[in-house]
């Protein structure tokens, strides 16, 4: 699976996770309307420490699903 940090118009971003980038959205439960409010997105490489943790959170939470 791959990461992604989402950037919203109004400043607020969030790291999804999925096969794909419209995988990661359906997973996180981002719909038609809410994508409007994306401003970009863009594959997560190295994230910064901060974001480290919380993608390892969701990392985990995914396995437990899946």
């Amino acid at each position: 699976m791959k990461a992604f940090t989402i950037h919203l118009l109004h400043g607020r971003k969030e790291i999804v996770t999925g096969h794909d980038i419209s995988d990661a959205c359906r997973r996180a439960g981002i719909g038609a309307g809410a994508l409007r409010a994306l401003n970009y997105w863009e594959e997560v490489s190295e994230p910064e420490q901060a974001d480290v943790d919380i993608l390892d959170k969701i990392l985990k939470e995914t396995n437990e699903t899946t």
